[in-house]
């Protein structure tokens, strides 16, 4: 009987439809609100029963405290966050902490029902936290890209990785309401002239049989055409979303795994008309900067980039420094009428421990809506 309450709740739960809009201030302000966009690092390797853990637990715990410590310092009035594991009790926790409420959703799960599942050590996800007087709901969580499967609170079938999109309605007394998104997209190798021009010169020099370019291209074309294809899901969502709340302002935030150069970035910036709050910069400031944040990435060096080296040192080399090189790949957009203040990077310097709090730098922007 309980396992059929739990399924009809989920089905319930998937049904519902669209919150309400919050009621309109009489008066509408203009507001100035601290946003911080933080992917906080799961720390986990590979592993069927149990995600092997890549740090040592007493690292873990003084990052948890360092992130923490510098939400505190910071006070965001927004807070998005990527790789919350277990995103429903460490979300609830984290905003107990921060004094401010939580939405979320679970991203990658494995196989679950209620709190039993494998791995045992995997429930993440992505949230968005506000702090009062702004008031939060959860529209919805769109999976973006991934094979058949789902992933909610309650009842969990995957057996690959599922990206997703957490869609949720803010509301501020002052100034009313505002669409509030965030994103995790596909890990993989970006398509680059660098990686072209070396593909190129391992045919010609023989490094590579044809059949094997081919397949390594492939490869990558995958993991960028998936990138893609979760934007344009993002965006048709988000299209729905706008036009049954009457074109409210839009902050849009995640880590996107794409560089400025991108055709993601080029498409929100030119085809959906959204500014980056960093659009001053090009290539920097950088929130992943491995030769900065030295010992954290030392945690994940035995990772490969998932791309077909076949066994060839050479061209595991150079994808390995390929995907250590700087860039930035967490983003904070905001559409047109919304003012960027200020922005900077967040948690990007070692705190009390000498620790910085995870593998990405966050970002830190400061907006003021307009009436």
């Amino acid at each position: 009987m309980k396992f059929f309450y739990s399924l009809l709740l989920v089905f319930v739960m998937g049904s519902c439809g669209w919150p309400g809009l919050f009621p309109k201030p009489e008066n509408q302000q203009a507001v100035t609100l601290k946003i911080i966009n933080y992917n906080l690092w799961h720390g986990l390797g590979e592993g069927f029963f149990k995600r092997e853990e890549l740090e040592p637990s007493s690292h873990k715990k003084r990052r948890f405290q360092e992130q923490i410590r510098r939400l505190k310092e910071a006070q965001p009035d927004i807070l998005f966050l990527q790789e919350v594991n277990p995103v429903s009790s460490l979300s609830g926790r984290i905003a107990e902490e921060l004094e401010m409420k939580a939405v979320y959703q679970n991203t990658n799960c494995g196989v679950s029902f209620l709190d039993l599942g494998l791995p045992v050590n995997l429930d993440m996800g992505i949230a968005i936290l506000v702090r009062p007087p702004l008031k939060i709901k959860k529209i919805k969580g769109l999976k973006l890209s991934g094979p058949v499967g789902f992933c909610n609170p309650y009842l969990t079938f995957q057996y690959a990785e599922f990206r997703y999109a957490l869609f949720a309605l803010a509301h501020h007394p002052q100034y009313g309401s505002f669409l509030l998104v965030n994103t995790h997209f596909h890990h993989g190798v970006e398509w680059s002239d660098p990686v072209r021009e070396k593909i190129k010169h391992w045919e010609v020099s023989g490094v590579l049989t044809a059949s094997q370019k081919e397949e390594l291209e492939e490869t990558i074309e995958a993991s960028n055409t998936r990138r893609e294809k979760e934007l344009k899901n993002l965006f048709s969502q988000l299209k729905k979303l706008q036009k049954h709340y009457e074109n409210l302002p839009l902050i849009l935030a995640g880590d996107l795994n794409s560089t400025i150069s991108s055709p993601i970035y080029k498409k929100i910036i030119e085809t959906y008309q959204l500014k980056d709050s960093m659009e001053i910069y090009s290539s920097i400031p950088y929130t992943w900067n491995p030769e900065v944040n030295i010992k954290n990435h030392k945690y994940t060096e035995k990772f490969d980039v998932p791309v077909p080296t076949f066994d060839k040192e050479e061209i595991k080399s150079f994808f390995k420094k390929y995907d250590q090189r700087q860039r930035r790949i967490d983003y904070v957009f905001v559409s047109p009428n919304i003012e960027v203040l200020s922005h900077t990077l967040f948690a990007d310097q070692p705190g009390e421990q000498g620790i910085i709090g995870s593998d990405h730098f966050g970002v830190m922007v400061s907006i003021k809506t307009q009436p």
